[in-house]
């Protein structure tokens, strides 16, 4: 197949008209980003996607499949491939720009890396979510004496550590402790105010807001704006296999999965296992909520946010992971107008789609958690596994 007929075949198959102001606005993949990886590395699973201000695509990465690392092997059993770094810094063209980091790198680096934000200045936040009930493919599962992931690392673009809020530790769950986190889902930066705004939603119930510079905690709240200390000290959240109508919506967080910040303001804040987005002020103060995807029954309609970057950005993007696909809503009603994407592995569809981010120029980026692969062979037969666990990035273009 030539390379013109494999455009045509990716274009036509992923293109979505949306509202946008007057007009209308649609996306198309690109079949051909990112390049293909330097040193024959390999993908893992996506563990989260950013852009910076000069247009850049950070991606933070894990979890290779074992298949996928013969290289990396002593000695290799094949010429490909080993892990790729786990920051890896792309430009708008696909290639690599600078890589670094790894399991081991720094002495708290997380043992299961989730989330990646990159400030102003240029510096690289990122996260973890290990925990006793952590369980995703191609990551350890940490037991109970094991520390787990309860702290946010800020690096240099370079990769050196210049700044670490909270510790690994297995201490109990706790709403009102200041000094530690949970578990972080997803992290923002207010570049405006030098403040990190944390998701800690997989074992607490909150938003947490620090100074960027000096790691002191200035703020935090739970859902409709409550107190930190009237928050519920609940079990850390379950994920169901499907939701229950009939069951009347929380009044606490319950999976807080992420975090978006509109130029005017508005903090919007994706709470997962409710299906629903609730919008406050920087400081906490409840404005209103959106039902999400009432009619799907699955328990990932509500996952990450983008915000689109038309001056008002007007719309509010959303990833649906059950559906395979990006709602598109009204910022301020939280009305669907559209959706891009369907369920599948082919270019401009989700497997399992998790991360989205957008540049300056509209562009969208996405990151899959875990890109699963049918085996019916000899890796079946060895692991006694059907599917293995990898990565994938696609990048969509506005069209006019």
């Amino acid at each position: 197949m030539s390379r013109w007929s494999a455009f045509l075949i990716g274009a036509l198959c992923s293109v979505c008209s949306i509202a946008w102001g007057q007009g209308a606005a649609s996306y198309r993949v690109d079949p051909y980003w990112p390049k293909e990886l330097p040193n024959q590395w390999v993908l893992g699973q996506v563990r989260g996607v950013s852009t910076d201000s000069n247009g850049h695509i950070w991606v933070l990465n894990e979890g290779v499949p074992s298949d996928n690392a013969h290289a990396a092997t002593q000695p290799p059993t094949a010429e490909c491939c080993v892990p790729a770094p786990s920051v890896i810094e792309f430009d708008a063209g696909g290639n690599v720009l600078r890589a670094w980091g790894k399991p081991g790198y720094v002495p708290a680096w997380p043992r299961s890396p989730r989330g990646i934000q990159v400030d102003k200045k240029g510096n690289v936040w990122i996260a973890g979510v290990a925990s006793p009930w952590t369980s995703e493919p191609g990551t350890p599962n940490p037991t109970q004496q094991e520390p787990w992931d309860r702290h946010v690392l800020k690096f240099s673009a370079d990769g050196k550590l210049l700044l670490q809020i909270g510790q690994p530790s297995n201490a109990p769950l706790s709403n009102r402790d200041t000094k530690s986190l949970g578990p972080t889902s997803a992290m923002r930066i207010d570049d405006a105010a030098d403040e990190l705004y944390v998701a800690d939603g997989f074992l607490n119930r909150r938003v947490l807001v620090f100074d960027a510079n000096t790691g002191k905690f200035k703020r935090g709240w739970g859902a409709y704006g409550i107190a930190l200390a009237k928050i519920e000290e609940a079990e850390p959240i379950k994920f169901p296999a499907t939701r229950d109508p009939s069951v009347p919506v929380s009044r606490q967080f319950n999976g807080l999965s992420d975090i978006e910040i509109a130029r005017d303001g508005k903090v919007y804040v994706s709470d997962q296992m409710n299906y629903r987005v609730q919008v406050f002020t920087k400081q906490g103060k409840f404005i209103k909520e959106f039902a999400v995807a009432p009619k799907v029954l699955g328990f990932e309609a509500t996952w990450t946010l983008a915000l689109s970057q038309d001056p008002k950005q007007r719309h509010l993007f959303v990833t649906d992971g059950e559906s395979g696909l990006i709602r598109i809503l009204d910022r301020d009603s939280g009305t669907e107008l559209g959706k891009l994407g369907h369920k599948g592995r082919n270019a401009g569809q989700f497997n399992n789609l998790n991360w989205l981010a957008l540049d300056s120029k509209g562009a969208m980026y996405t990151g899959e958690v875990h890109f699963t692969r049918s085996w019916d062979g000899k890796i079946a037969t060895m692991t006694g596994k059907p599917q293995t666990p990898g990565g994938r990035l696609q990048r969509f273009t506005p069209q006019q």
